[in-house]
């Protein structure tokens, strides 16, 4: 059985991006190690952005170049001695949180903690935020009538006012002004959106920089609706940039364990936002240079309609059952290659491409630092200092 080595097929799948990509695999089978060596090759070219994570810091070690003899070999091996340990500009943004004030002086100093401005909401996203009902939305679109461009403070000072001027419209909100109240206090009391506090993220600027790898991580939050909402304001952000074309460079986007912003069994509604623009790139984004790598041990979980959007299908090692039904759906593959799923080694796999299959693929261990189980990255940070 000859090797492939994932070098002879950069020119063909890799080199640039067309296609969105989904890795899937078991824990360990090296999923996230591949989606990062797929990222880390395109920084420079693209802008190269790794959205999902919440806590345990697998997306900040791109800055700390990788200094484990045993797998530098492997990646000499694997790559015919064209790679070797390197280190990434690493921009790494903490959204602030109700946690914040307890964990910033645990953060190493790479870590910035933003918040999001106000004016970055759209009157789409205070609908999303603060209507529970139909009836709300129109009391939002009401109000964005008569008061022009609307904030969350905006809306708040308007609803609180005693003897508003001109209150009938208000007034005719009846129980709904209280609903769309309960919904903004949540939100005004959240530090994600305090700007006096933390500086707000400046999303063009950030974008625009493809020397960088930016990290987004959801740490400092406690609920999972904050969660949610976040990783729906980056991708919707992300997306308009480039169909707006405020944005040049391409952007490839990572999201790690992508069923929990977009599977079946997702936590809060409010990923209902992130579902939606991770479809929208999935089926537009091509047209606009707007690209997706993702993975997950749960492929089952991603709905239909998303999966077959992707163009190209990583399979490492897993169960065959959790993975033959969608991986044909893509590429007819012949049952002897398809039994070999749930035996693949760590780093190997099949990839699919609806035209052609490649087995097996062998992919070489990051250039930088790839997160091991139970390590402490902050920790890690400190020891390493400031090399982003």
């Amino acid at each position: 059985m000859t090797k492939i080595l994932l070098k002879h097929l950069k020119s063909r799948l890799f080199e640039t991006f067309t296609e969105h990509t989904l890795i899937t695999g078991k824990s360990g089978s090296g999923k996230s190690n591949s989606a990062e060596y797929l990222l880390t090759q395109n920084v420079g070219k693209y802008k190269c952005i790794d959205l999902y994570d919440d806590g345990r810091g697998e997306s900040m070690t791109y800055s700390i170049p990788e200094s484990d003899q045993k797998l530098i070999r492997r990646m000499e091996d694997l790559s015919l001695f064209s790679l070797v340990p390197k280190s990434f500009d690493n921009d790494i943004i903490m959204l602030a949180g109700e946690r914040a004030d307890i964990l910033k002086k645990e953060l190493p100093e790479q870590v910035k903690i933003c918040s999001i401005d106000q004016n970055d909401i759209t009157l789409e996203d205070l609908k999303f935020l603060l209507a529970s009902t139909e009836s709300a939305g129109y009391a939002i679109d009401m109000l964005r009538t008569k008061l022009g461009n609307l904030t969350l403070d905006k809306i708040y000072d308007a609803l609180m006012v005693d003897n508003p001027k001109d209150d009938d419209y208000i007034k005719g909100m009846g129980t709904v002004k209280y609903s769309i109240l309960r919904n903004l206090s949540k939100w005004l009391d959240s530090p994600l959106f305090d700007t006096k506090k933390y500086p707000p993220v400046n999303f063009q600027k950030t974008f625009a920089d493809k020397k960088k790898i930016t990290s987004f991580s959801t740490y400092l939050q406690e609920d999972e609706d904050s969660k949610a909402l976040i990783y729906g304001l980056i991708l919707k952000k992300i997306f308009y940039s480039k169909r707006n074309k405020r944005i040049k460079s391409p952007i490839v986007t990572f999201i790690r364990e992508i069923s929990n912003l977009a599977g079946r069994n997702k936590i809060s509604t409010h990923y209902q936002m992130a579902e939606r623009f991770i479809l929208r790139t999935l089926r537009e984004g091509r047209d606009y240079g707007c690209y997706i790598i993702a993975d997950t041990q749960r492929g089952r979980d991603i709905l239909p309609i998303m999966r077959r959007n992707f163009g190209i299908h990583i399979a490492m090692r897993q169960d065959l059952q959790e993975v033959k039904d969608y991986l044909l759906e893509l590429q007819e593959i012949d049952t002897l290659t398809l039994r070999k799923i749930p035996h693949l080694k760590r780093g190997e796999a099949i990839i699919a491409t609806g035209v052609d299959y490649f087995y097996p693929v062998f992919f070489p261990p990051t250039q930088h630092h790839h997160k091991k189980e139970k390590e402490n990255i902050f920790k890690l940070l400190k020891e390493n200092g400031n090399t982003s």
